[in-house]
Order: C-alpha cells, then sequence, then structure tokens
C-alpha cells in the first residue's frame, strides 16, 4: 500500500497524462502497477522539498487505514493541495470531504478512486478545493493559531495549579 502519494494531471482528458510521486517509502522490489507511472522518493524530511512536492501536486492521496491526525493531509492543504482520504480515524478531522479535498467510505477502493477522479475532474471544482484546502490550513493550524491555543492551554493548567 502507498504510505502517501500526489496526483498530477487536472482534466486532462481521461487522465492520461497523471502520474504519481510516492513518498515516505522506498519502491517495491516488485513493481507496483496501479495504470499510471510512478516516481518513488523515498524517505523525505526536509521541509522545501515536501512543500514544493505538495505545491506541484493537484492532488494528495492519503490511503492510511488507521491515522490519529494525518501531518501529510495537513501539509498538503497548507500548500493549496486537496487531499482525497478514506474516511477514518482522525482524517476527518484533517480533511473537510467535498470542501477540501474527497473522503471515501472506510477502506472502500473503488470509492477512494472516485475521489481522486471527483477532484481532477473539473477544473473549477480542483481550484475551489485547493484554495478551501489552504485558506482551512491556515485557520486551524498557522502557528498563530496553534502558539495561541497552546498558551491558553498553559494558562489554564497554571492557573489550576495555583488554587
Amino acid at each position: 500500500m502507498l504510505e502517501n502519494a500526489v496526483i498530477n494531471g487536472v482534466s486532462r482528458g481521461l487522465f492520461a497524462d497523471v502520474e504519481g510521486i510516492v513518498f515516505g517509502q522506498s519502491a517495491p522490489v516488485l513493481p507496483l502497477e496501479i495504470g499510471i507511472p510512478l516516481h518513488w522518493m523515498g524517505r523525505l524530511s526536509d521541509e522545501a522539498t515536501l512543500s514544493l512536492i505538495y505545491s506541484a501536486a493537484d492532488l494528495t492521496v492519503v490511503p492510511s487505514r488507521q491515522e490519529n491526525l494525518p501531518q501529510t493531509a495537513i501539509e498538503a492543504q497548507a500548500c493549496g493541495c486537496p487531499v482525497v482520504a478514506f474516511n477514518t480515524g482522525g482524517i476527518p478531522d484533517a480533511v473537510s470531504d467535498r470542501e477540501t479535498g474527497y473522503l471515501a467510505r472506510a477502506f472502500d477502493t473503488d470509492d477512494l478512486a472516485f475521489g481522486i477522479s471527483w477532484v481532477l475532474a473539473d477544473e473549477v471544482r480542483h481550484a475551489r478545493l485547493s484554495s478551501a484546502a489552504r485558506e482551512r490550513a491556515l485557520q486551524l493550524w498557522s502557528p498563530e493559531v496553534v502558539v495561541k491555543k497552546y498558551l491558553a492551554v498553559y494558562e489554564q493548567a497554571i492557573a489550576e495549579a495555583m488554587h
């Protein structure tokens, strides 16, 4: 199973020009044939490379079966990249269905494939999803927002410890 994949190819016929970039793992010993060319990037940890990949992609697929709050989905949306993932675990906290991406029925690979096509099939919808993904990421996970929330928690803990 792919750990993380980003896909390029908005509205190009029947997606003939779609290619996938896989990161988070090395290429398997036996080639994986899913009908599109795949480029295996291995493990990536520098923010600049990840940001470039997400920003260049038309879509990020997070096919995790168990995930608390997938950093990949958050990072992708921060770069304005819609996310398609299974509706399970904490993923719905990261992806807003049909607003910042598509949440497929849990473990339903046909619905996941539908979600990929749904995001890529319409340029206007894709642009709306991209914009909403970026805006939501800024509203929920920007450093300014997160730091204020941490400070509030610490201040509450200190206040309670003083009583």
